[in-house]
């Protein structure tokens, strides 16, 4: 018997959930699509990637307890913490 596959989230939800996780880790998307570090494309993989995660539960504890005013660090659960860390990486190379 096989395990029953993950039913994705609601899109609205974990498009919002993915814009607080980068706000809370200071990863700037509109910045990130200034600099081309970021496209359309991109853009609906990293909502899609959110929508498959088993850790919206986590994610939303580490979010209502996250310091508005401190970037916090990418939490381990996350399942964009390799892309946000990415864009977060180019957005500090590229010149202002």
């Amino acid at each position: 018997m096989s395990a029953k596959p993950h039913v994705l989230g609601a899109t609205k939800d974990h498009y919002w959930l993915l814009q607080r996780m980068a706000k809370a880790t200071g990863v700037d998307l509109v910045a990130a699509m200034q600099h081309d570090s970021l496209n359309t494309q991109a853009w609906a993989q990293l909502v899609t990637d959110c929508r498959k995660c088993q850790w919206t539960e986590g994610c939303k504890r580490f979010l209502d307890r996250a310091d508005p005013d401190i970037d916090s660090p990418l939490p381990e659960g996350c399942e964009n913490r390799a892309p946000l860390e990415q864009i977060r990486s180019r957005l500090k190379d590229s010149p202002a």
